[in-house]
C-alpha cells in the first residue's frame, strides 16, 4: 500500500471508491467496505495498514450498503433485472443467496426475529415493506406492507427486535415489532423528509434521524418528544458511539460532524477534503473511528485533534528573494477548543524553498495560548511550483500548503499587463476618478521593477495628462507603473490610451469615455 497523503488519509488498493464501510468481525483486524460495483474489500487498521479488494463470482452488479454479522461480510447487490444476497468470508469467498427486486438497498442492519434468533433486515428503494434475510440460508423473506415507502432502518442491540424506520413520503418515524410481526399504528410526524435512522441506548433512549434538509431530528423515547438539530450541510449516514455521541456524513460539503451526548446542537465538523464524499462511519476493534471516502478511494481516521491552515498559501517569490508572509497554523480539538503548546512540525516538499535563516528543510514551532503558530519565512531557491506540510506529531494533525511559487530570476522586461482604469467615464474637461496603472512582467511573467513605461492618449487630443498627450512612469517594486491624472478634452468621445515600457515587445490598451 503507498504511503497516505496525510496521517489521517489512506488509499485504498486499486482505488476502491467505499460506498458504504462496516466493522470488523469477530476477532477480526480489518474494517470492510463495499463499491459500487459490488465489490468487497477489507482495510487493516492499526499499522501496518494494508487493503485489498476481492473479485466477486459475479459482474454488472451495483450495491449501495453492508453489514458484518459473526465471521461473514453481508451486501445486496442488484442488476436491472434481479437483486441477490451475496455473503464474503475473511479469505474472500462470495456467495450467492436469495433473490429480491432489482432495486437499491437503502439500509442493512442486524436484528433479532420472534425466535431470538439473528438476522438481517434492508430496506429497499421504493417498496413498502422490510426485507428479513436469513444469514443461514440466505433466503429472502418480507414483512407486513405498510402505507408508504420506507427507507431508513436502525436496530439497537439492546432491543433488538424492536425496528425503528423511516418513510420519507408521509414523513413519519414507526417501529416494526419483530416479535408480534406489525408496524406501529402510532407513527411519529416529522416537519421534514427523514432519511437514514440511528439509536442511541446511552443516558437516555433516542433515535436520531437524518433528513433531506440541513436538520437531524432528535427524538426522545422515554420522555416523548422531538427537537431539530440544524447542520452545516444534508446529513448521510449516521453512526452513534458507545458514549452516545452521533456522528454523521455529509457527503456534499466533505465533511463530517459530531454532536454531544445530550446536546441538542452540532459539536463540531471535521473536513476530509476537497472532493472526498464520506460515505460510511465505523469503529474499529480499538474503538477509532473511520470514515469511508468515496469520492478519493480513501479510508479516513477521525482525530479528536486537528490542525488547520490559517494563512500562507498561494504565495509567490522570486529566486532569492523572501515570501512575503509565514504560514500560519491552529491547533485545536474538535470543539475548536484551541490547544496552546502543541509542537508543529513544517516541511518543505521538495528543493523549491528553504526557511530562513539556516537554509532549513524543516522548522520547528509551538502554538501560542490561541492555539497557533507561524512558520520562519521561506525563501526561494529553484524555480517551481511546491508545498509545505504541517505535522502535529503527537496528536497526528496534518496540513498542508498548497501552491507556492517560485519564479526564475527576473529577466528584461517583456510586456505590459493590464492592471486597472479602463472603462472610465468623465465630463468634459473633468479629471478621470481612476489612475490609468499596468504591471511590467518578464516572459516568465514575473513583475520587474524601475521600468520606465509611457502613456499616451491616441487620436486628435481627445485627454491629456497634465495638458500634455503622453506622460511617463516608472514600475515599483510590484512591477505597477501609474499614468499621472488624466483630464477629459472638452468635447464627448471615446478614446483609446496605450502604455507601453521601454524594449518591451507588447504594450496595453485603455480606452475611456467623455460623457
Amino acid at each position: 500500500m503507498t504511503a497516505p497523503e496525510s496521517p489521517n488519509h489512506y488509499p485504498l488498493s486499486g482505488g476502491a471508491q467505499p460506498v458504504a464501510v462496516a466493522p470488523p468481525l469477530t476477532g477480526d483486524p480489518y474494517l470492510w467496505f463495499v463499491t459500487g460495483d459490488a465489490k468487497i474489500g477489507r482495510f487493516r487498521t492499526g499499522n501496518p495498514y494494508d487493503s485489498r479488494v476481492f473479485t466477486p463470482n459475479y459482474s454488472a452488479r451495483k450495491a449501495e450498503t453492508l453489514a458484518t454479522l459473526s465471521s461473514t461480510v453481508w451486501t445486496y447487490a442488484h442488476t436491472s433485472a434481479d437483486g441477490r444476497v451475496v455473503s464474503c468470508t475473511a479469505s474472500g469467498d462470495f456467495g450467492l443467496h436469495g433473490t429480491g427486486p432489482a432495486v437499491a438497498c437503502q439500509t442493512l442492519a442486524v436484528g433479532r426475529n420472534s425466535e431470538d434468533r439473528e438476522r438481517l433486515v434492508a430496506t429497499h428503494a421504493g417498496r413498502k415493506s422490510l426485507v428479513f434475510i436469513d444469514t443461514r440460508k440466505g433466503a429472502v423473506e418480507y414483512s407486513t406492507t405498510y402505507k408508504h415507502a420506507l427507507y431508513g432502518l436502525a436496530i439497537s442491540s439492546d432491543t433488538p427486535t424492536e425496528y425503528w424506520v423511516s418513510c420519507p413520503e408521509a414523513k413519519e418515524l414507526l417501529t416494526f415489532d419483530a416479535t408480534g410481526g406489525g408496524f406501529s399504528p402510532h407513527p411519529i410526524g416529522l416537519e421534514f423528509e427523514p432519511r437514514d435512522v440511528a439509536v442511541s441506548e446511552a443516558m437516555m433512549r433516542t433515535v436520531w434521524v437524518g433528513t433531506s434538509a440541513k436538520k437531524i431530528a432528535k427524538y426522545n423515547v422515554d420522555d416523548p418528544g422531538t427537537v431539530y438539530i440544524d447542520t452545516p450541510a444534508v446529513p448521510g449516514r449516521l453512526l452513534v458511539l458507545p458514549d452516545g455521541t452521533l456522528w454523521f456524513t455529509m457527503p456534499d460539503a466533505d465533511q463530517i460532524g459530531y454532536i454531544n451526548p445530550g446536546e441538542a446542537e452540532v459539536a463540531g465538523s471535521v473536513a476530509t477534503g476537497k472532493g472526498t464524499r464520506p460515505s460510511g462511519l465505523a469503529l474499529d476493534r480499538n474503538g477509532q473511528l473511520w470514515a469511508g471516502l468515496e469520492g478519493t478511494g480513501q479510508m479516513f481516521r477521525v482525530s479528536e485533534y486537528q490542525l488547520k491552515a490559517v494563512s500562507g498559501q498561494g504565495q509567490e517569490a522570486t529566486v532569492g528573494q523572501d515570501f512575503p508572509h509565514p504560514l500560519t497554523v491552529r491547533a485545536e480539538r474538535l470543539d475548536r477548543t484551541p490547544e496552546p503548546g502543541a509542537a508543529i512540525t513544517f516541511t518543505v516538499v521538495g528543493d523549491n524553498a528553504r526557511f530562513f535563516p539556516g537554509d532549513r528543510q524543516t522548522d520547528q514551532r509551538t502554538t501560542g495560548e490561541d492555539g497557533t503558530a507561524q512558520s520562519s519565512l521561506l525563501r526561494a531557491k529553484e524555480p517551481g511550483t511546491f508545498a509545505v506540510t504541517a505535522e502535529w506529531t503527537d496528536k497526528q494533525g496534518y496540513t498542508r500548503f498548497e501552491n507556492l511559487v517560485v519564479r526564475a530570476t527576473v529577466d528584461k522586461a517583456d510586456s505590459t499587463r493590464y492592471h486597472s482604469g479602463a472603462g472610465q467615464h468623465a465630463d468634459p474637461g473633468e479629471d478621470f476618478d481612476r489612475r490609468l496603472r499596468v504591471v511590467v512582467v518578464d516572459k516568465n511573467g514575473a513583475p520587474v521593477p524601475k521600468v520606465r513605461v509611457t502613456f499616451r492618449v491616441m487620436g486628435s487630443n481627445p485627454a491629456s495628462f497634465d495638458g500634455n498627450p503622453s506622460a511617463n512612469a516608472t514600475s515599483g517594486d510590484d512591477g505597477i507603473a501609474t499614468a499621472p491624472v488624466l483630464t477629459a478634452g472638452q468635447q464627448s468621445a471615446s478614446f483609446k490610451v496605450e502604455a507601453w515600457a521601454k524594449d518591451a515587445q507588447a504594450g496595453t490598451v485603455f480606452r475611456e469615455y467623455i460623457d
